[in-house]
């Protein structure tokens, strides 16, 4: 497999970004890689860089502030918050020029989520097994059109809040008993089909879109066209894993790692320490953090980054 002989981030400009009333000038990166002397710039739709730090913050009790940490990209759960504080949020994040990638959930259905008596309400249900470790989750049946539709309605509220991308999880439901006996589960097929759509259909809405943990399909599947970004945890902690996210890296596209410091519900894996884990996702240059189980406020960065979240040489 070819390795990028350079990889630049280089901010490409000023674009004025108007959504909802939320009005935001957000600085574009744009990653080129250099590859055996073939550039490759992709900018399509906005989305980040190699070298650019992140915050992951899914736990929102009221509204973050995100200044801290400084970096360029946060990813977060808006509908965590109410209407209001979800204004007050997208308004934070686009007035600080943040990189906004929003949470969703694309395989299961969370029962205490805002629109889930839209799932409850189709007949026959969309709705299978629950998730295990997940108390109150409960696998979808993503091969419905029926959950497609709700599915893609998830990602036009986040695209009229102003998010920039979207992080699809539980996109691993194929490894799972998904449905009671008598219904076919989903398969690999499935899951392959799934991720194509998602794909299509975020990017049609004018967004960028990350793969989650799905390292096994990666590269024999050719996942890196159709992503612009990888998502992973824990990778440090189970060998081999954080290499199969490198042709992310090879294309110029950014992985952004989370390594854990507590165990917590759904099988959280904890890193053998702090040093080891970012020793790891340093190595293969990735935007590495330290994160508990809760993906809360706290932060430790892996990487050395600028005081605005920069890597100066990724």
């Amino acid at each position: 497999m070819h390795e990028a002989l350079t990889v630049i981030s280089y901010l490409a400009g000023f674009r004025k970004v108007d959504v909802m009333g939320i009005t935001s000038t957000l600085a574009f990166a744009v990653t080129t890689a250099v590859l055996y002397g073939v550039v490759d710039v992709h900018a399509a739709w906005p989305r980040p860089a190699i070298g650019m730090g992140w915050q992951w913050e899914l736990t929102l009790d009221a509204v973050p502030d995100v200044t801290t940490p400084n970096v360029p990209v946060w990813d977060v759960d808006p509908e965590q918050l109410d209407s209001t504080d979800i204004t007050t949020l997208m308004n934070d994040l686009h007035a600080n020029d943040r990189y906004i990638i929003c949470y969703v959930n694309v395989g299961s259905l969370d029962t205490t989520a805002s629109d889930a008596a839209r799932f409850k309400a189709v007949k026959p249900t969309i709705i299978g097994n629950a998730y295990p470790g997940w108390p109150g989750e409960y696998f979808l049946d993503t091969r419905r059109n029926e959950t497609r539709s709700l599915i893609k309605a998830r990602f036009q509220r986040m695209a009229s809040y102003g998010c920039h991308a979207i992080e699809p999880d539980n996109l691993d439901a194929y490894t799972y008993d998904t449905f009671p006996a008598g219904k076919t589960d989903l398969t690999l097929n499935d899951a392959l089909d799934y991720l194509n759509w998602i794909s299509t259909t975020v990017h049609g809405l004018g967004m960028a879109v990350g793969l989650k943990n799905s390292a096994d399909l990666i590269t024999p599947y050719n996942l890196v066209p159709k992503f612009d970004f990888a998502i992973v945890e824990s990778c440090a902690e189970f060998p081999g894993d954080c290499a199969k996210y490198g042709p992310f890296i090879q294309a110029g596209k950014p992985v952004f790692a989370a390594e854990y410091t507590d165990i917590g519900s759904g099988g959280c894996s904890l890193a053998s320490s702090v040093a080891s884990a970012c020793s790891v996702t340093n190595a293969a240059n990735f935007e590495g953090i330290i994160k508990s189980c809760d993906l809360g406020s706290e932060y430790q960065a892996c990487q050395t980054y600028d005081n605005n979240g920069y890597r100066t040489a990724p």
